[in-house]
């Protein structure tokens, strides 16, 4: 998150689009992360849930001028249905909606990070994470909240941190 962060320049806006629930929780949660960003930046931040953002913002995201700094949060649904007459179900049809976002933001070359959220992880440990790259000062456990994926720019926040509060950033390189 740093590095991305980093990449901020002046005119930019930052994208919050969440592959959650839209919950009191989620939303609570996210709004701390437009208050951090814009805050700190001085840049417009824009919250979308998905997949709905893809047919407004979603389409500036990857097609509009280079000026997008994206962070994607994503979980699974904790409860899904099967789609009648079809081999999958709303889950599966919304993780695969994420992916090709991602894999569309990546092919046009767009600053941007993906957050996988394990089962049992919450938006607030992204929001504590992000207000961490951001210079809020968090006590250090050096317990491990992230794993790397294949991919650069992806992440996997894990559970198992006894304190909630003790978070690290992990990077490729």
């Amino acid at each position: 998150l740093a590095i991305l962060f980093n990449a901020v320049r002046p005119g930019d806006y930052v994208a919050l689009m969440a592959y959650l629930p839209d919950t009191m929780e989620n939303y609570t949660a996210l709004q701390e992360i437009r208050s951090a960003v814009q805050s700190t930046f001085k840049v417009a931040v824009t919250i979308g849930y998905g997949p709905r953002f893809l047919h407004s913002t979603g389409q500036l995201h990857k097609g509009g001028p280079d000026r997008f700094i994206g962070i994607q949060i994503a979980a699974a649904d904790a409860q899904d249905a099967d789609i009648p007459e079809t081999k999958y179900s709303f889950g599966t049809l919304k993780q695969a909606q994420c992916i090709g976002d991602w894999q569309a933001l990546r092919r046009h070359g767009r600053r941007a990070v993906q957050i996988q959220l394990k089962q049992g992880v919450t938006v607030a440990a992204v929001a504590r994470l992000v207000g961490e790259a951001l210079g809020v000062k968090r006590r250090r456990t050096g317990k491990r909240v992230l794993d790397l994926t294949s991919e650069p720019g992806q992440y996997i926040l894990i559970p198992g941190s006894v304190d909630q509060d003790a978070y690290r950033e992990v990077h490729y390189g």
